[in-house]
C-alpha cells in the first residue's frame, strides 16, 4: 500500500475560499483490503472529502480482491476555514483494517482574512458612527425648532397687536399642509441553503453546515 499527499504548497490561503488537496492511495494486493483515512484539524475548520463532510470518525475505503496490477484511489478533499485560528496543521493518517498504521503525514495551512470580512467590520463601525451623527443632528434640529417656535410666537404676538391686517393676510394666503406616511419596504428573505432531503439532515450535520455544503451533498448523492 502506497499513500501520497498531493498539491502540497506553503502559499497563504484566503479565508472563505475552499482549499483543495488529494490523498492518493495505491494498492497492488490480490486480497480485499480496507483502510481508514483520518484527518485532524483545528477547531473552526471543516473538511469535505468526495462530497461528504469528514467528521471525527474519519472514513473507510476498500480495495476489492483479485487485482494484481496497481490500482489507485484519489480522494479529493476540500478544507474550509469557517472560524478559529488563521494558521494550523492538518494531521493525516491511513490505518489498515487490522489496526496497523501504514502512513501518516501533516501539512501546515495559513489563511488571511478575506476582504469581505474586513469590509463587514468596517461597515459595522461606519453604521454606528452614522447612527450617532444622525441622533445628534435630530437632537440639534429639535432644539432649533423649539427656539424658532418660541421666537415666532413672540413676533406673532407683537405683529397681531401692531399690524393685525398683516397677520390676517398671512393666515388666509398660507399654502395647504399635506402629510404623507412612508410605506415600509419589506426586508429581503435570507437564504437558508438547498431544500432538505426527505430523510432530513445527514448524520452529525447542523443547519449551518447544510447551508454551506448542502448542495455538494446532494450533488454527491446523484
Amino acid at each position: 500500500l502506497d499513500v501520497e499527499l498531493s498539491q502540497k504548497t506553503n502559499d497563504t490561503k484566503v479565508s472563505g475560499i475552499p482549499v483543495s488537496f488529494w490523498v492518493n492511495i495505491s494498492s497492488a494486493s490480490s486480497q480485499t483490503e480496507s483502510f481508514h483515512l483520518d484527518i485532524s484539524k483545528p477547531d473552526g475548520w471543516q473538511i469535505v472529502c468526495l462530497g461528504l463532510l469528514l467528521n471525527e470518525t474519519g472514513r473507510t475505503f476498500t480495495f476489492e480482491a483479485g487485482h494484481m496490477t496497481l490500482q489507485t484511489t484519489d480522494v479529493r478533499c476540500e478544507l474550509h476555514r469557517l472560524d478559529g485560528p488563521t494558521e494550523g496543521t492538518l494531521g493525516f493518517s491511513v490505518v489498515s483494517d487490522d489496526g496497523v498504521l501504514l502512513w501518516n503525514d501533516e501539512q501546515n495551512f495559513v489563511f488571511q482574512v478575506a476582504q469581505t470580512d474586513q469590509f463587514e467590520i468596517n461597515a459595522e463601525v461606519l453604521a454606528t458612527s452614522i447612527a450617532g451623527f444622525l441622533f445628534a443632528a435630530i437632537l440639534l434640529t429639535l432644539l432649533l425648532r423649539k427656539r424658532t417656535f418660541n421666537n415666532g410666537s413672540e413676533e406673532s404676538e407683537l405683529i397681531s397687536k401692531e399690524f393685525p391686517e398683516i397677520l390676517n393676510e398671512k393666515v388666509s394666503r398660507g399654502p395647504p399642509i399635506s402629510t404623507t406616511t412612508p410605506i415600509p419596504t419589506p426586508a429581503p428573505e435570507l437564504s437558508v441553503g438547498p431544500e432538505l432531503p426527505p430523510e432530513g439532515l445527514p448524520p452529525d450535520w447542523t443547519m449551518e453546515q447544510w447551508q454551506y455544503y448542502g448542495q455538494q451533498y446532494l450533488d454527491a448523492k446523484q
